[in-house]
């Protein structure tokens, strides 16, 4: 198994995704996952401040992250979950960070795209987020801000949206997919410059100023990680 492929006794962390919190049976899978003496911790997946507080009380193991949606315009975990990670020693790691290749400047100044002009699956899905949060103008609006503070670094606007995450305090790190040959969602090369700078108060200033116009997604779409409650029949509950 893995343990063999990585010549190791135990393995660091393993990571639990359960989509639907309010199925409570992952706190089953949680103790199952604690008596294996393999394992040395936990990882979670867009677990909230109810749900974590619970998987903590419940396991041997300690929770060590917390895998979880946020970005410039989704930024549900600030509110509650960030500090509560803070007060109970659980890495925070972000996705989404860059909306599936939206923040970009290959979409500065553009039309809105149609659907079936992304060329990848979370593009699709974020640009209904997009929508949600403000809208197509709104959005424009932001990448405009996030290029100029990225010009005055010398840096991208997909640098900007990485630094900016990890400028929060509570998150560790970043997780960011690539798709070689896309110039929307490669940062493999400008990805070398993230710790070459920090955004000083002026650059999150503008950058929030912006971002705090749109709508409040844990409003338009629910808590972390409700986008993936689904229904009986197999219907999103929160359809972005």
């Amino acid at each position: 198994g893995t343990r063999q492929l990585l010549r190791a006794d135990k393995l660091d962390m393993v990571q639990l995704h359960w989509p639907d919190l309010n199925q409570t049976a992952y706190i089953d899978t949680l103790r199952w996952l604690c008596m294996d003496e393999r394992l040395s911790s936990l990882a979670v997946t867009n677990f909230n401040v109810h749900a974590l507080s619970r998987a903590i009380d419940e396991c041997r193991l300690p929770i060590s992250a917390n895998v979880v949606s946020l970005s410039v315009i989704d930024q549900r975990p600030m509110g509650e979950l960030l500090p509560f990670c803070r007060a109970r020693s659980v890495h925070v790691f972000a996705y989404g960070v860059l909306l599936g290749g939206l923040l970009s400047e290959v979409w500065l100044g553009r039309r809105e795209p149609l659907d079936k002009e992304l060329d990848n699956l979370s593009a699709v899905r974020y640009m209904k987020v997009v929508r949600r949060w403000g809208g197509w103008r709104l959005f424009q609006r932001l990448l405009e801000t996030m290029a100029a503070v990225a010009f005055k670094h010398q840096q991208t606007i997909a640098v900007v949206a990485m630094r900016w995450a990890l400028q929060q305090e509570g998150v560790s790190a970043v997780i960011v997919g690539s798709r070689l040959g896309n110039p929307a969602c490669d940062t493999s090369a400008e990805s070398a410059g993230l710790f070459t700078f920090e955004l000083d108060d002026e650059d999150l200033s503008a950058i929030n100023a912006v971002a705090s116009m749109g709508r409040d997604l844990r409003r338009k779409i629910g808590d972390i990680g409700a986008e993936y409650v689904v229904e009986e029949n197999g219907t999103p509950l929160a359809v972005f």
